[in-house]
């Protein structure tokens, strides 16, 4: 199905569950976003998880979510391997906050346009979250200006408490790299994209190394005294226990 039904154009991301690409449907001409996930000897029972969780994905509705299309499972054999991919159509946009980031002069840095884009993210977890599920994978290259990227496969909070490690490393939680997981840990995340917006890293080096610092609770000079209510937020969304986290409702509230 999926070679008949489209073009695939060009690798636009990569994360925990699989890669992204921006393909053409050649029924309707239109182009979207497909993520590929694919599994390995699976049952029967998992995928019929899988696709649960995929009827979730279905169900969201907001307008700083990225709109669900079609989803669908192709198995093949291997030699003795069989490999089933999940495929999952979504609305496309052309630049993710990553690719903003990156784009925008370091002298550039606009308060104003970065509280905007922060308030829409928190938006759209308070809408996730409030349908108990999880993104697990909050970075800039999963935001597209201005709306969440949840292509790949979110828990519902319930089932959230106890399972294994998955997001990227840079922005994971300490919880998070033991296995453990709820609300909290999207806010976490959301605290390392908050600084972002506001300290423009312009080579990996730097970006590794400052963030860090920042997980320890290191700020670079005179960040904080620069932007100290940033600053104070950040430090809150980033404590190293969930439960003292605010909520992204409370962050909309402050």
């Amino acid at each position: 199905r999926y070679e008949e039904d489209f073009c695939e154009l060009e690798k636009v991301g990569k994360g925990g569950y699989g890669s992204v690409y921006r393909v053409k449907n050649k029924l309707d001409g239109e182009y979207y976003a497909l993520k590929k996930i694919p599994f390995k000897n699976t049952t029967k029972i998992f995928l019929e998880k899988v696709l649960r969780e995929v009827k979730t994905l279905a169900s969201l509705n907001h307008r700083n979510i990225v709109r669900y299309h079609s989803a669908w499972l192709e198995t093949e054999e291997i030699v003795s391997t069989s490999i089933t991919t999940l495929y999952i159509v979504m609305q496309l946009y052309s630049q993710t906050l990553s690719q903003w980031l990156e784009n925008r002069p370091p002298d550039q840095v606009n308060e104003e346009e970065n509280l905007n884009i922060f308030k829409q993210i928190c938006i759209g977890l308070r809408y996730i979250h409030s349908k108990g599920i999880i993104h697990r994978d909050l970075k800039p290259g999963n935001v597209f200006l201005v709306r969440i990227e949840d292509q790949h496969l979110s828990r519902s909070l319930e089932h959230c408490k106890h399972t294994s490690a998955v997001g990227t490393l840079t922005y994971s939680s300490p919880e998070q790299k033991k296995g453990l997981y709820n609300e909290k840990t999207d806010i976490y995340s959301l605290g390392i994209i908050l600084f972002e917006l506001y300290f423009p890293l312009t080579t990996r080096m730097e970006k590794a190394r400052v963030l860090s610092d920042l997980r320890n609770g290191i700020f670079p000079k005179s960040f904080a005294q620069k932007y100290p209510q940033v600053a104070d937020l950040i430090l809150q969304m980033m404590k190293s226990n969930p439960d003292e986290r605010p909520s992204a409702s409370d962050i909309l509230k402050s």
